[in-house]
């Protein structure tokens, strides 16, 4: 009896199925390959309705641990990643509209490449960003994040600002 794959005929068969086994499991182990992108929101909640220059550390936050400032909240990601940053009113998010304009960078090496704005145009603006493959691992990137707020229909105060940090991995 005969074994199909010792037949010259049929071995043509079996190599490119074997090289493409072995490349597609050494390509997936290979330790010098980025971890896979993710998708990284970011939501300010915004007191929509005491919001004002002077108390933005009482009116604004990230979601962040009790004691963590604003400036000192780190977004953390990895080297390819997409951030995103979002608004939203944390009294009134029916109604209100806190939207993210512009993210322009502060200190340390610019992630971005460049300061990055809005394309929304209307409501519930947001700002996206991807962290280049060139942005080195562990440090803080300090950014400052613009956004306005609209609280029932009329916007306050101008252009509002928060700076807090981003650390890449």
């Amino acid at each position: 009896m005969k074994i199909a794959a010792s037949s010259p005929k049929n071995a043509w068969l079996v190599l490119p199925i074997f090289f493409a086994l072995l490349s597609a499991f050494t390509s997936s182990t290979r330790p010098d390959r980025p971890a896979q992108a993710n998708n990284v929101v970011v939501t300010l909640r915004v007191n929509t309705i005491e919001i004002d220059k002077d108390n933005l550390s009482s009116t604004c936050d990230f979601g962040q641990e009790e004691g963590i400032s604003n400036e000192d909240f780190t977004i953390v990601v990895n080297v390819g990643d997409v951030i995103t940053w979002e608004g939203v009113s944390s009294n009134a998010p029916e109604t209100d509209v806190v939207d993210i304009t512009k993210i322009k960078y502060v200190r340390g090496k610019n992630i971005f490449g460049k300061d990055l704005a809005t394309t929304d145009r209307g409501k519930n603006q947001k700002v996206s960003g991807k962290v280049l493959s060139s942005t080195a691992v562990g440090g803080d990137y300090k950014y400052d994040i613009s956004f306005t707020v609209t609280n029932n229909g009329v916007k306050r105060n101008g252009t509002f600002h928060i700076d807090p940090k981003i650390q890449a991995h």
